[in-house]
């Protein structure tokens, strides 16, 4: 059971667990780039032939192995299948008894069980008695289906763990069963006296194993456990229960953190998230003022803008801020003076009035033409970076 829920808890969705999301629209725009301006498009060709070779290459090899563990499951079914067509056989109860000629092997798989003939006739029955547990139960159906688990997750070392203690459980399982019609002390002797020749196939129930032996007698020899000691695993449950939720309201609790920042972003006008990011720039400005000119650049090369990447509202509002302050920069420095005054008064009509009367729909308009306009008042300017430091 735990096994079939490891593979379909994945698949289940809690909703009362579950943040409800609001949906974020997306504005498709033709040739377009999502990501770093600068680097998205190198990166993003980069990315995805790297993981396409990648996977290609780690699902060969996933399809190779399955198939090898496939080729060898047919293999070792077909050998038991061979066991029941070539031996004798009868009947007990209903079960079909195969008997194996010059061996001493015993074993279980689904509605048969396999006996040497070299066995003791007055061994025989305490065998058929542990084996009949296994066939009653259906042992062979968890094994099987562990075999397919092999298969599919072959890579897995887990599978092959689990698939050796649920065969050992199957053991300990038939074992209490069949001391309930057998003398327990002859039954230590049965299982101390056998040769040891069992065959080794993954999804049969081994009555010889020579490595559970000795778990086997040590599992007989304990008492059974008080129904009281089950309630112990009982208090898994709310421990489980309580983990599931710290940590469902833990990532609510970071989600909805992040939720506020977007919203308080959001919620301002443009004018306002401008002014708030021109604020911004200038603190930092005060932070880098000492760089030397390369560094500087690099400092700010995020802010600057190319022509095939459609930047977010938030994004060009952090650059409108960039450049704006830029400007003001540049006639503090550059056109200071009376006889500049002209020089300052067209600079701003040009180029300052231009980029802080444009909206981020303006810019979207823009994009969306064919062929932008870069220049005069009814384009968009886009400066050089280096040039508006005036490094």
């Amino acid at each position: 059971m735990s096994a079939v829920l490891s593979l379909a808890l994945p698949f289940i969705k809690i909703n009362s667990f579950k943040e409800v999301m609001p949906q974020q629209y997306i504005l498709t725009l033709p040739e377009v780039f999502i990501g770093n301006a600068k680097e998205a498009p190198s990166a993003m060709s980069r990315a995805v032939e790297a993981a396409s070779t990648f996977s290609w290459s780690w699902s060969f090899l996933i399809y190779l192995g399955c198939a090898v563990a496939l080729l060898l499951f047919f293999f070792k079914l077909s050998k038991i299948l061979f066991l029941v067509y070539k031996s004798p056989k009868h009947k007990y109860e209903n079960i079909s008894i195969v008997m194996l000629k010059n061996n001493n092997s015993a074993f279980s798989f689904f509605n048969f069980i396999f006996l040497g003939d070299k066995i003791a006739a007055g061994e025989k029955e305490a065998i058929i008695a542990h084996e009949q547990v296994h066939v009653i139960q259906k042992h062979s159906l968890d094994l099987l289906f562990f075999e397919l688990l092999r298969i599919l997750f072959w890579f897995n070392p887990l599978i092959y763990f689990y698939q050796k203690r649920i065969s050992i459980v199957h053991e300990f399982i038939a074992d209490a069963e069949a001391i309930k019609h057998n003398n327990k002390k002859s039954y230590y002797e049965n299982l101390l006296a056998q040769v040891f020749d069992t065959k080794t196939v993954s999804f049969i129930n081994p009555f010889f194993k020579e490595s559970l032996i000795k778990k086997r007698i040590i599992m007989l020899s304990k008492n059974k456990s008080k129904q009281i000691h089950l309630l112990k695993y009982a208090l898994l449950i709310p421990l489980i229960t309580g983990m599931l939720v710290y940590t469902s309201c833990d990532s609510q609790l970071s989600g909805s953190d992040i939720n506020e920042s977007k919203v308080a972003t959001s919620d301002l006008t443009e004018e306002a998230l401008l002014q708030k990011y021109i604020q911004e720039v200038m603190d930092i400005d005060a932070k880098v003022g000492g760089l030397s000119g390369p560094d500087k650049i690099a400092y700010y090369s995020e802010f600057q803008e190319t022509e095939d990447y459609i930047q977010t509202r938030d994004k060009y509002i952090r650059n409108k801020a960039q450049r704006i302050v830029r400007c003001n920069d540049m006639i503090k420095r550059n056109f200071e003076g009376e006889d500049k005054t002209e020089q300052k008064k067209k600079f701003k009509e040009d180029v300052l009035d231009n980029i802080t009367n444009e909206s981020y729909q303006d810019y979207l308009e823009v994009k969306k033409k064919p062929k932008p306009l870069k220049t005069g008042k009814t384009g968009r300017k886009v400066f050089n970076l280096e040039n508006m430091l005036l490094i």
